[in-house]
């Protein structure tokens, strides 16, 4: 075998078919060597092939190159003697042997249902792209497509409804001969160009065939037998009923019972068919379907066709382009007649429709671009107008590459491109966002370009404020048309700001603080400050912040630890500073002394957390004196000499601080303080509780009198102050928990002095801790206990308003401050309601502190739960337990029950054996306890012994029934063996029936004629056949039947306002059943009649009516069975006015005086028809008068005296009026004349007159 081509392969095709097994030798190797010559043979045979490889297209030179590839390249001579021999070789294998194997064809499905039938066989679903062989049929469905595409690139396109039998298809290379067979429908065949011996024809119906000299026709078989041939290039034979015509491109011919018609210009209906395609014209006219064929060049991968004339569309119309290809992946980009290029859109499935919505008047064109074909591959184009749309333009986003989203930065600007496209025309647009306004902000633009393009443009300012996450709607438009793109855009805001400020602590700045920084995000960040005791935040952006100190160790703040400040991103904000105080002794120095004289002096401190512990922490203190925890000294020196010494304090938190002191202590001096000046006692004052007072007082002794108390040093608790007579100390402290100390003064009336160092000590105010929670059930024990906190002891607690049996009781327990009182509340509530206790705790030093709260008691409701009871039989022993909660005290049962069982009165428990079958509807179960009783009804069947059927009742008579109404009733049997049948024997009335399973009779309604007693019996039949019967009997009520007239029946007349009664009455064949309902059917009754049975069957109408008038109503009524007359009774009532009266007949009302804000009075109308209308003059000035309904009332306060004279005017609903005057008098103000009273003498006679004015007069002293 001779030498392959470099890069080439052998490869095995399948079987062509299952009668000739042949095995493919395939050349493949890169597209620039690709075999020219391809040869298939039986599997037994050998062949030796000379492989030709074709470099292409013609060299620029005008010659196409060729290679011959062997074992080495030959010479140009032998060039030449290759060619000849494979000339030869190939007409021996091609021409020159056997015949040829059919070469096959390949289905393409466009759209539907496509079937395939072989050669005398049934027809199945194809697929698409199905391999077709010769004797093969396609036949295509309603709204169905499909093209038959041969291996000479000639394809036959099926339209709906259209059957095709591949008569021959040989294809052996050099010749080919396809032969159709069409009995139904439309075919068009496009036929490649036909070399010396092929053949392309089509066989129809009537010996029709037509033959193509040319390349393309339409076949059409008509409904009726018709057969029209379409010539749309080249040239075709027509041959029908032996005769032929001669058809050119543009022209047609029909069938006719004599042959051919003569040919004509192709109708404009053809023109319209989807398969109609004709050769492109260069200037078409607008609104003419065309077709424009790729040209004669093959597209590889990646390659694009030049643009292509296309289509001069009108500007009315839709523009559709699909395009057809074998089966590889093209591209379209349409070019519109503004030199516009729409997006590339690609295909996938053959046939592949573009549709330029409402296209653009002009020349469109168009390009192809073949995407991953792999071969080079044809294309081709179909062009053609739709009807004129009568939608809106289609507005086109190309799709995004990636993810529409964007961040701009305050103080910069970013900018994002959009194009849209309509084939209508230039888009134009517009903008929305998601923001509240739906519109941009401020900062952002949108650029119409007037060009099919626009552009956003995003410029934050640096100050903007807040970040934002915003999504931009840009809307393009055409004519109606719209189409959006969403873009997010992420704008931050500016971190051009900056915060800060300083730490200080007495007017100098901390060093080493830190400051915390919450950002608006609620993220943090820190700084700490300089040796200044300054700090600053940087890069910071718009928002809310919140700047907090961490207070160091020995330190305090004096101020906000935390403050906020809104920055704008752009600018520094307000400065934030913070105050510390430090924990240090604010005393640096102590007075000198001298022995034999009180020495005393108060510390105090900067800073710290109490409580504060003092210690001398070196040194020693002059002799005589001491110094307490709290931080005061006492004491008096009996040495002279100087002492220096530390005092160290330290706060809550372990902080300390420490200073030193030198005091220098005097020889005693030789003088003496006249009377000995002292203060006493000297014992330590009880404590006070924080709010509470608590009075006590210092006592002087010596000196000489009158005294005078201050506070020399340091200062009393806040709240508290000292009695400078008395030297009490009084008030409420407000000072926290704590000891605290003063120095006091005691002066005489000569000069001298004494002091005294006075410790005071707070204790927190007594307060709960904890209270009576939720509410507790009677009869359970309870147990609560409320913490008493704060105060000082011993304590004294009382209570009040607790359950009955519950009692209180107190205990000291340990607590935070020390033993704390607590109270427990414990016991047995015994009686249900709602409580108020109250509880007060008193300490020793004037502190009290109440609680008081609601506790329910009350007890759960008492219950019963009873079991299901077994199958139960006479006989049969029983035992069953119910059971009952809830409820107080013990608990009493009893019980209704078949005879034979019976309850436990203690514990419920029923026993016994039933003695008596029969179905027990009415039985019940009750448990009592102290206060109530609940009982839960039960129905029990017991069956007869040894298993005999009996029915529930031993009544035999039924429930009545009624004419026309529903009727329903069980008649229930038990025993025997399950299950039990029931059915009905006897005379039964007609429609009722029997439930088989469950003995419900039942009847849609008896009929009219069925009134009367009806006996028949029902029969129960058991699984072992075994019947019972019991003979029952139904009455049928029929109700009555109205005789009486027509017309509506009159009524006796009524008055408004008077107590009204009638009967109603009418004449019936037959009586209604009492009790009856009486039913108002239609109309409506005068306000406040009512309808009732007064009388054992006959309505009544009863009442006051309120509102006069003529009133008509049609009555019906109800009996005991539920019937209503057959005809209901009509009535008229007339109800006249009562004359309308004033309740007070005057002429006078209540007199008043000037100023008396007393006076109210009042007055009514009976009668009339409501609603009223009322007028009225004339009142004193100063009164007023009201009125609601029939009801009227003046009041108010005179203004001036008179006689005045009031009218009022009453009008009713009807029109009917009524009239009343009165008179009220006003007197003036009542006042005494008298001026002042003359003197008079002890032991003579007084007399003077005292006088009045205004008034009613008559007056009383």
């Amino acid at each position: 075998m001779w030498g392959l081509p470099s890069s080439f392969l052998f490869r095995t095709v399948k079987s062509l078919s299952s009668s000739f097994s042949i095995a493919a030798l395939s050349l493949r190797g890169p597209r620039r060597d690709r075999p020219s010559l391809r040869k298939t043979l039986p599997r037994w045979r050998k062949a030796s092939y000379l492989v030709l490889l074709a470099r292409g297209r013609a060299n620029k030179g005008g010659k196409r190159g060729m290679l011959a590839t062997g074992r080495r390249r030959a010479v140009a001579g032998g060039v030449v003697l290759l060619l000849i021999l494979a000339a030869l070789l190939y007409f021996f294998l091609t021409r020159g042997g056997s015949a040829a194997p059919t070469a096959p064809a390949h289905l393409q499905v466009y759209v539907g249902t496509v079937q395939v039938a072989p050669t005398s066989g049934n027809f199945s679903t194809a697929t698409n792209g199905a391999t077709l062989n010769e004797g093969d049929t396609v036949k295509t469905l309603a709204q169905s497509k499909a093209a038959i595409n041969y291996s000479d690139g000639s394809l036959t396109r099926l339209d709906s409804d259209t059957r095709v039998q591949l008569k021959v298809i040989d294809h052996p290379g050099v010749s080919y001969n396809t032969q159709l067979a069409q009995t139904t429908g439309k075919s068009w065949n496009r036929v490649k160009a036909l070399v010396g011996g092929s053949t392309f024809k089509t066989d129809g119906p009537n010996s029709s065939t037509a033959e193509a000299r040319g390349t393309d026709y339409l076949f059409w078989i008509l409904p009726d037998g018709t057969i029209k041939v379409d010539d749309f290039g080249g040239s075709v034979d027509f041959t029908f009923a032996g005769k032929t015509v001669h058809l050119t491109a543009g022209q047609f011919s029909q069938s006719a019972p004599g042959g051919p018609t003569t040919p004509a210009p192709i109708p404009a209906a053809d023109l319209k068919d989807p398969f109609v395609l004709f050769n492109q014209a260069a200037n078409a006219n607008p609104g003419a379907d065309q077709t424009a064929i790729g040209p004669d060049q093959f597209l590889s991968t990646g390659q694009s066709s030049s643009n292509q004339d296309g289509y001069l569309a009108d500007g009315n119309s839709d523009l559709a382009f699909t395009l057809n290809w074998p089966g590889s992946t093209f591209g379209m980009t349409l070019v519109g007649p503004d030199g516009t290029e729409y997006p590339e859109q690609a295909s996938s499935t053959p046939p592949y429709t573009l549709v330029a919505n409402h296209a653009l008047a002009g020349r469109w064109k168009y390009r192809i671009h073949d995407q991953i074909s792999g071969d080079k591959e044809p294309w081709e184009m179909v062009i053609g107008h739709l009807t004129p749309s009568t939608g809106t333009p289609q507005v086109i986003f190309p799709p995004s590459p990636k993810k529409c989203e964007y961040t701009v930065l305050a103080g910069e600007t970013e900018k994002h491109p959009y194009q849209a496209f309509s084939y209508s025309g230039k888009v134009s647009f517009s903008a929305t966002t998601d923001l509240p306004s739906k519109i941009l902000p401020d900062y952002a633009t949108l650029k119409d370009n007037k060009d099919g393009t626009a552009e956003v443009t995003f410029a934050p300012p640096i100050g903007v404020h807040p970040s934002a996450d915003i999504k931009v709607t840009v809307n393009g438009t055409l004519g109606g048309g719209t189409a959006s793109s969403d873009c997010i855009e992420h704008v931050v805001a500016g971190t051009a700001s900056s915060l800060g400020g300083s730490v200080t602590s007495g007017g100098s700045g901390v060093s080493g603080v830190t400051l915390v920084l919450t950002l608006p995000d609620a993220s943090t960040t820190s700084s700490v400050t300089d040796s200044g005791g300054n700090y600053l935040f940087t890069g910071l952006g718009a928002g809310d912040y919140t700047d907090s100190l961490v207070v160091p160790n020995g330190y305090l703040a004096t101020g906000p630890t935390s403050q906020t400040e809104t920055l704008d991103g752009a600018t520094a904000g307000t400065p934030l500073n913070f105050a510390l105080n430090r924990f240090a002794v604010a005393v640096t120095s102590l007075p000198n002394g001298s022995v034999g004289d009180p020495f005393c002096s108060t510390l105090s401190l900067t800073g710290g957390v109490a409580p504060i512990a003092w210690s001398v922490s070196g040194g020693a203190l002059p002799a005589g004196t001491s110094f307490d925890g709290y931080g005061h000294c006492s004491g008096t020196p009996v040495a002279a000499g100087t002492y220096n010494f530390t005092l160290t304090a330290t706060d809550a938190n372990g902080h300390r601080a420490s200073q030193g002191y030198t005091v220098q202590i005097l020889p005693a001096p030789d003088i003496t303080v006249p009377g000995g000046l002292a203060i006493s006692p000297l014992d330590t004052l009880r404590p006070w509780d924080t709010g509470f007072t608590n009075p006590q007082a210092l006592a002087a002794t010596g000196g000489i009198p009158p005294y005078s108390w201050s506070v020399a040093a340091g200062s009393l608790p806040n709240g508290m102050s000292v009695d400078p007579v008395s030297g009490t100390f009084s008030g409420a402290p407000s000072a926290r928990q704590g000891t605290y100390s003063a120095t006091i003064q005691l002066t005489d009336s000569v000069g001298a002095k004494a002091f005294r160092n006075v410790i005071f000590r707070i204790a927190r105010a007594p307060s709960f801790q904890t209270s009576l929670q939720g509410n507790t059930v009677r009869g359970q024990p309870f147990s609560q206990a409320l913490w008493f906190d704060g105060g000082v002891g011993p304590y004294t607690v009382t209570t009040s308003g607790l359950a009955p049996g519950l009692q209180a009781t107190t205990s000291i327990e340990p607590g935070e401050g020390g033993p704390q009182p607590v109270v427990t509340v414990t016991g047995t509530p015994t009686t249900d309601g709602t409580y108020t206790p109250v509880f007060t705790v008193s300490d020793s030093v004037g502190g009290s502190v109440t609680w008081s709260g609601i506790l329910l008691v009350y007890f759960p409701a008492l219950s019963i739960s009873v079991p299901a009871f077994p199958a139960l039989a006479v006989g049969t022993p029983v035992t069953l337990q119910p059971t009952a909660a809830g409820g107080l005290g013990p608990k009493a049962w009893s019980a209704s029950l078949p005879t034979g069982l019976s309850i436990n009165a203690q514990s419920g428990q029923i026993t016994g054996s039933p003695t008596q079958a029969d179905c027990f509807q009415n039985m019940w179960v009750q448990v009592s306890d102290n206060s109530t009783s609940v009982y839960v009804p039960i129905a029990l069947d017991v069956v007869p012994a040894g298993g005999a059927i009996m029915f529930c009742s031993t009544s035999g008579s039924l429930p009545s029934g009624d004419i026309s109404l529903p009727y329903s009733q069980q008649v229930r049997a038990i025993g025997g063996a399950a299950p039990l049948q029931y059915s009905l024997s006897g005379q039964v009335p007609a429609g009722l029936a029997v439930s088989a399973t469950d003995g419900t009779l039942s009847d849609a309604g008896f009929q009219t004629g069925q009134g009367s007693t009806w006996n028949f019996n029902v029969n129960a039949t058991d699984g072992g056949n075994n019947p019972a019967t019991k003979a029952v009997s139904l009455f049928v009520h029929t109700p009555p039947t109205l005789t009486g007239g027509p017309g509506p029946i009159p009524l006796a007349a009524g008055a408004t306002g008077t107590s009204y009664q009638a009967n109603l009455a009418w004449t019936s064949a037959g009586t209604p059943a009492a009790p009856i309902t009486p039913v108002l059917e239609s109309g409506a009754l005068p306000d406040g009649l009512y309808l009732y049975d007064c009388s054992n069957g006959t309505p009544c109408l009863f009442g006051t009516p309120s509102v006069a008038g003529s009133f008509t109503f049609t009555l019906d009524v109800t009996d005991a069975f539920g019937a209503k007359l057959l005809v209901p009774v009509a009535y008229s009532l007339l109800i006249t006015d009562t004359p309308m009266t004033f309740s007070d007949p005057g002429p006078n009302l209540p007199p008043s005086m000037v100023g008396d804000s007393r006076y109210g009075t009042g007055f009514f109308v009976s009668g009339g028809s409501q609603p009223f209308t009322w007028a009225q003059n004339g009142l004193p000035p100063g009164l007023s008068a009201n009125f609601n309904g029939s009801d009227a009332t003046i009041s108010g306060t005179p203004t001036a005296a008179g006689t005045y004279t009031t009218t009022y005017r009453v009008t009713d609903s009807t029109g009917a009026t009524a009239s009343m005057a009165y008179t009220i008098v006003i007197d003036p103000t009542l006042s005494i004349t008298t001026p002042a009273l003359p003197s008079g003498d002890v032991n003579v006679n007084y007399s003077q007159p005292i006088t009045a004015t205004g008034g009613s007069g008559g007056y009383s002293f």
